[in-house]
Parts: C-alpha cells; structure tokens; sequence
C-alpha cells in the first residue's frame, strides 16, 4: 500500500469521527432531558432505607444455614418457608416483575442460603 492510501485512510477516519461526534451534540433535546408527559418526576437520588431492629433477629447467619443445611432444608424448601416458590415459578415460565423480584429481601435471603449450599457442595468434593 502507498504512503498516499494510508494518508488518505487515516484522513477519511478523522473526518467521520469528527462529524459523529458532532451530529451527536447536534441535538440538545436528547430522551434523558425531554420531560415526561405526566409533569412529575420520581428522581429518587437520596432515599434512606429504614433500620429495624428487629432484622438482626431475621438475619440468615452461617450458624443459623449451617442447621437448616443439617435438618436436610433444600433451596427449595426454603423458598417454601419465604413464601416465593410461586413467584419463582411464575418467574420461570415468563412472568413479569423480575427486577423487581430480584431487589426483594426474601429472594436475597434465598440466594444467600443456595450460595451457602453451593460452597458446602463444593466443599465436600
């Protein structure tokens, strides 16, 4: 390749990425700035979650795995015992609410509990 082709290449590129950058800040009125139809806006920037004293009580602790794993409580069991084996299902097979779902303080009990029995297998091998 010439010297004059690798000039024009790289010319050609600056030119495009020059204009890209360009057309992009053409338009100031972008989704994220436009305002909602309804007028109120939800910005939840500073939310303080509140503290219950009585969640330590509530808490999965390794002790407390550590029983339930020996009593023979499978994951789904304790799925079960949270009340969310019907919302896993309805989940599987396409339901909605997944995020949702995922933020849940039951569902990250229930991970908490699965991941504590995956480390137990994996142990054991």
């Amino acid at each position: 390749m010439r010297l004059s082709h690798v000039l024009v290449v790289i010319a050609a590129t600056l030119l495009l990425t020059s204009e890209a950058i360009s057309a992009a800040n053409s338009n100031p009125a972008t989704a994220s700035e436009v305002a909602s139809p309804g007028g109120t806006s939800q910005r939840l920037l500073r939310i303080h979650h509140m503290v219950y004293e009585d969640d330590e009580e509530r808490a999965l602790t390794p002790a407390k795995m550590k029983r339930m794993k020996k009593a023979g409580m499978t994951k789904e069991d304790y799925a079960s015992e949270l009340g969310i084996s019907d919302e896993i299902a309805r989940l599987l097979s396409g339901g909605t609410g997944l995020l949702k779902f995922l933020e849940s303080d039951k569902y990250d009990k229930y991970k908490t509990y699965m991941n504590y029995l995956i480390e137990a297998r994996k142990k054991n091998k």
